[in-house]
């Protein structure tokens, strides 16, 4: 049986802009619930954005994605602001990713070795998760 949740009208005003994950789900259901969390949880409570979608957030966003290359498995971390994205593949020895999502919101232009943005990159670069293992998983096996 699915899970439906309705919350008040006056709670949702609208539509953010802001970077989050899935991972905020369990701490925002947690929060409407009045339920205190687990103290290792991650994620953080989606509440403010769904009050006020403009409320100040300051978190990013961050995915990781296995991939084959020359037939070695590797893992690459991207992390997202409201304004860029930036991943890294293998810690960035097979690559590395920068993309404006302000004027570039399709990911056509990869800017990761352009001069300009080198400060950028290493304001990202302080927002990209520690690895936590150096084997990364098989990635998932494609269908026939």
């Amino acid at each position: 049986m699915p899970l439906i949740i309705a919350l008040p009208k006056a709670m949702v005003t609208g539509v953010s802009p802001r970077p989050v994950e899935l991972v905020d789900i369990y701490s925002t259901l947690a929060d409407y619930c009045g339920l205190k969390p687990p103290a290792n949880l991650e994620g953080r409570t989606l509440r403010p954005l769904l009050e006020n979608p403009k409320a100040r957030w300051l978190a990013p966003a961050v995915t990781q994605q296995v991939r084959k290359q020359d037939g070695k498995t590797i893992m690459g971390y991207s992390v997202r602001t409201e304004h860029w994205r930036y991943t890294e593949w293998d810690g960035g020895a097979a690559g590395s990713e920068l993309y404006d999502h302000m004027s570039d919101p399709h990911e056509w232009q990869n800017l990761a070795k352009d001069l300009r943005y080198t400060k950028t990159i290493a304001d990202m670069k302080k927002l990209m998760p520690r690895p936590r293992s150096e084997n990364p998983p098989a990635p998932p096996k494609q269908p026939e």
